[in-house]
């Protein structure tokens, strides 16, 4: 005679925590995804600034220097040329480049990131507003100071010109 074996019943709360792992994960995966593509999007600005502007980091002679110059050297010579014509540094025109609409980030965070400092380097120069908050706009998280940074039509035109730039980089 067959025996068959009865199907243990799983219970629902196993599955929901396996959709949550699942999601966890994913979100994990995301977020991971989402941090490369900034990096790789600041990489390809800084190397198609760094094509554009070429020809006078090859004229050592203008700068004064007799040797060759690093990469690192190189980088922030691009960033004091931008100091120079636009009047913000490289890494103020990547945040005002990567900062999404209508997001929010905690003060604290950005006073320790540093970022703050660079968001004030935009504004004082008009290429940014930020509003500050207490608390998201939903009404969570009340007590935290929360920023917003909001490009103005310079901003956005100087946003622009990074996506077309990426844009002519990746064809």
């Amino acid at each position: 005679m067959l025996t068959v074996a009865r199907r243990r019943r799983v219970p629902r709360l196993a599955f929901a925590s396996l959709r949550s792992a699942q999601t966890s994960a994913g979100l994990k995966r995301t977020r991971l995804n989402s941090v490369l593509d900034v990096m790789r999007r600041l990489l390809s600005v800084v190397l198609i600034l760094g094509l554009l502007l070429f020809p006078r980091l090859a004229k050592s002679s203008e700068l004064g220097v007799d040797e060759a110059l690093s990469l690192s050297d190189e980088v922030f010579l691009l960033s004091d040329i931008s100091k120079e014509r636009i009047g913000v540094s490289l890494a103020a025109l990547t945040v005002l480049s990567y900062w999404a609409p209508g997001t929010f980030q905690p003060l604290d965070y950005l006073q320790r990131s540093g970022r703050i400092e660079l968001m004030e380097e935009l504004e004082r120069k008009g290429f940014a507003v930020i509003h500050e908050s207490d608390g998201l706009p939903d009404g969570t998280q009340k007590g935290t100071r929360q920023i917003r940074l909001e490009p103005t039509k310079s901003g956005l035109e100087v946003v622009a010109a990074f996506l077309v730039l990426i844009d002519e980089a990746s064809q």
